[in-house]
């Protein structure tokens, strides 16, 4: 496994999974928005492997503030994180596209269900993750005769520090009036842990999805289904 992230500490965690089960992990540090990074990425891992089956784009950017009103994004934040969202899977797709041809491989790209559901003040991110999704339908359509299967991942609801930052945000914007307050109006819904979502990515890694391209697959128990707009309604109906 050749994993890749910004920042070196983040290399602890995985390697420590990686080595428990059985595997050996090579990483690599630097910046997803970076071409020469995203070439290296791949070049790592013919070195280790000569070879690359899966390729799984999961870099996000988050500038601060992460939650913000559209009218006050400021371009440095734009630019950011569309480079690393969008922009970052691209290079990674493109980089690791030749071997993945040689093995009819698989991308998976994880995006959100603000990609197929709006969020306010999320304007950036949202629209990021709505071109990972078309991105990766364009692939699908553009490889699949060689092969090469790519899908999309839509989660929401995953127990993680950067959704524990995001939802602090949304709360302060909506204490201070600039976005919508119903999330009172919810019941809270329980958070998928990390490694039962690795577990369904897993699951599209098998050779019995083979036949699954071009598809958008949600692990977020129903919210991109609209559950969170289901249980808003029937609150609204059980006050009258």
């Amino acid at each position: 496994m050749v994993g890749l992230a910004r920042t070196a500490n983040a290399e602890d965690g995985v390697r420590a999974e990686v080595e428990t089960a059985g595997g050996r992990l090579t990483w690599v540090t630097g910046d997803v928005a970076r071409t020469e990074i995203c070439d290296a990425f791949v070049g790592a891992a013919l070195a280790a492997t000569g070879r690359v089956d899966v390729l799984i784009n999961n870099a996000a950017a988050r500038t601060d503030p992460g939650v913000i009103p559209s009218h006050e994004v400021p371009d440095e934040q734009w630019d950011t994180v569309l480079a690393t969202t969008l922009g970052g899977a691209f290079r990674c797709c493109r980089a690791a596209l030749p071997a993945l041809r040689e093995r009819r491989g698989l991308i998976l790209n994880v995006a959100s269900f603000t990609a197929v559901q709006a969020q306010a003040g999320m304007a950036a991110y949202a629209s990021a993750k709505a071109g990972l999704v078309h991105l990766s339908r364009v692939l699908a359509v553009e490889y699949a005769d060689v092969g090469v299967r790519v899908n999309s991942i839509i989660l929401g609801g995953t127990a993680t520090r950067q959704a524990a930052k995001t939802a602090a945000a949304v709360l302060d914007l909506q204490d201070r009036g600039a976005v919508p307050a119903s999330a009172d109006a919810l019941p809270a819904t329980e958070q998928m842990r990390p490694q039962d979502v690795a577990r369904a990515i897993a699951l599209l890694c098998h050779p019995d999805a083979a036949l699954i391209t071009g598809a958008e697959i949600a692990i977020d128990r129903g919210v991109s289904a609209g559950l969170l707009t289901s249980r808003y309604v029937l609150s609204l109906a059980a006050r009258r």
